[in-house]
């Protein structure tokens, strides 16, 4: 071999290892990267970090960085530099950064890379080792935890309780009403003579044909706590709604009542409310399933991996152009999975559970002159318990949007119903034991039907959506159980915001029948949840 040859021979092994070296830093510092945002995410959702589903993120993440560090190593410069850019948008956009700021930040770690035409993973892969050293040892990272009392910043001035009849109003999110159960399915009625039987026996008015006059939560509790009274939409509804002006709980507070309020995190009560306490639980924290025996390791795995990598807007969009591709394909009957992606890994019923249990624990204590108002997401979807709460394996979950048949989805649902039943019994058993137990007031609602519909009642879907799709959507429990009113069965439709407007004027003494009520429309919304068109209910349901 000439020296000519034996130094091309050398430059050549160089350069291979050079190539071998920055391949081990790209897959690295892409590790650190990607790793310290799921800690950050584990930390904000109280998560504990040291556990086998964990291991299994990680190795998946593993394997995702060792594909992106071969293809960053087949890339030249600006291919290396929109890659990186494209990671450190989605990893600071799932941190919280705005989509605007994280994609101005991505572009200068491009323009980095391309002009200056070396990689800046090593540079950030070293920060991102830092953070997630300091999130491991539990100094980095959110702190919000799944459920907290927020009375100490909150509350009003304490108030000595009064002789008023303990008031105790629960609603429960997407609960069908008596007659609004699906007229098709063969279980419907069994479920109806259950619900019947549940609350006649245990002394309550049950209105059978009670609705909603509003398909989203967003807009139907709001107007009823104002009594009939439509309240302007929030800006991003699906982010969360707080309920500005409540005439409701004014209402309660000039009556002398002292307000303890258990709501999820999506709906605000709080904070534009004077009470005396608040007990918010995360709708969509992950903390709760961290140690559900009947989930297993990869079921845990699965949750965690499909919540994190749709926390960015970046991966909700292409996720979304996914399911628009898949839809596309479905017209030529190309059939690919959703891979999970409409649920985004949904935990809010199993999140309302222990809730429900914390409201339960409260009411032992419940005195009088004091009011418990809970929003709890049950029946809501997911469909994950049996009649008997019990959270099932995730093979077993349902949603009110998916590819499950719409009757294996409503007799999913139906198991939630027989379980918030359960709940309210023990409700029932805690107000029994309490100080409140001879003088109570038992108020039970829905926000709006079950949803379940096979075409959404809105208004981009008017002459598409049937009545049963109605029935579905607006349908909803209630039930009143009070000293001074009788026991029943009541059929003739009502909007359930008439009732508790005519409960609150009566101080909970007495309430018309539904028969002297007009029979208001509903309001359809616009895919913006602005409510725009008034539609009756059908004649015979």
């Amino acid at each position: 071999m000439t020296a000519k040859e034996d130094s091309s021979h050398n430059q050549d092994g160089e350069n291979e290892d050079k190539g071998r070296n920055s391949l081990v830093i790209t897959i690295l510092a892409s590790m650190a990267i990607i790793s310290a945002s799921l800690v950050n995410f584990l930390n904000s959702n109280d998560y504990p970090l040291f556990r086998q589903e964990i291991v299994l993120v990680g190795f998946g993440i593993f394997l995702l960085t060792i594909i992106v560090g071969f293809l960053h190593r087949s890339q030249r410069y600006l291919g290396k530099g929109l890659l990186e850019g494209f990671l450190i948008l989605i990893v600071l956009n799932q941190n919280d950064m705005g989509l605007l700021w994280a994609s101005i930040a991505a572009l200068l770690v491009a323009a980095f890379v391309f002009f200056r035409a070396r990689s800046a993973l090593p540079v950030l892969g070293v920060l991102a080792t830092f953070t997630l050293v300091a999130g491991l040892v539990g100094i980095g990272g959110a702190t919000d935890s799944h459920s907290r009392n927020l009375s100490a910043a909150n509350s009003s001035t304490s108030k000595k309780p009064s002789s008023n009849s303990t008031l105790v109003h629960v609603i429960l999110d997407e609960h069908a009403g008596i007659e609004g159960l699906p007229a098709d399915n063969p279980g419907s009625s069994a479920m109806k003579k259950r619900l019947q039987q549940f609350y006649l026996s245990r002394g309550f008015r049950l209105y059978g044909r009670a609705y909603s006059e509003y398909f989203r939560t967003a807009n139907s509790i709001p107007q009823i706590m104002n009594f009939g009274e439509t309240q302007p939409v929030n800006d991003n509804p699906r982010m969360g709604v707080k309920i500005e002006k409540n005439a409701y709980f004014d209402a309660l507070e000039d009556s002398g009542y002292a307000l303890h309020i258990n709501q999820s995190k999506y709906l605000d009560f709080c904070s534009s409310n004077p009470v005396e306490s608040c007990f918010q639980y995360e709708y969509a924290g992950l903390e709760p399933i961290a140690n559900l025996t009947s989930l297993s390791t990869a079921d845990r795995a699965k949750l965690i991996a499909l919540r994190f990598s749709l926390l960015s807007d970046a991966t909700k969009a292409l996720g979304e152009a996914y399911l628009i591709g898949r839809a596309i394909l479905k017209r030529w009957d190309i059939q690919i999975s959703d891979l999970g992606l409409p649920t985004q890994g949904l935990v809010s019923t199993v999140n309302a559970l222990p809730a429900f249990d914390q409201l339960i624990l409260d009411l032992k204590q419940a005195e009088p002159g004091e009011a418990y108002i809970s929003h709890m997401l049950l029946p809501h979807y997911p469909y994950a318990t049996n009649r008997k709460c019990e959270v099932n394996s995730l093979e077993n979950w349902h949603y009110r949007l998916s590819e499950q048949s719409l009757r294996d989805r409503e007799n999913a649902y139906f198991d939630q119903l027989d379980c918030s039943m359960m709940k309210i019994d023990a409700v029932l058993s805690a107000l029994s034991v309490s100080p409140a137990s001879e003088d109570f007031i038992l108020i039970i609602h829905g926000d709006h039907g079950s949803r379940i519909n096979k075409v959404e009642p809105t208004t981009e879907n008017i002459g598409k959506f049937d009545n049963q799709d109605l029935i579905a959507g607006f349908s909803t429990i209630l039930a009143v159980r009070a000293n001074g009113i009788d026991g029943g069965y009541e059929e003739n439709p009502v909007a359930v915001s008439q009732i508790i407007s005519a409960l609150s004027k009566s101080k909970f003494k007495t309430v018309p029948s539904a028969t002297e009520y007009r029979q208001p429309p509903v309001i359809l919304d616009d895919r913006n949840w602005t409510p725009r068109t008034e539609v009756p209910m059908p004649k015979k349901w």
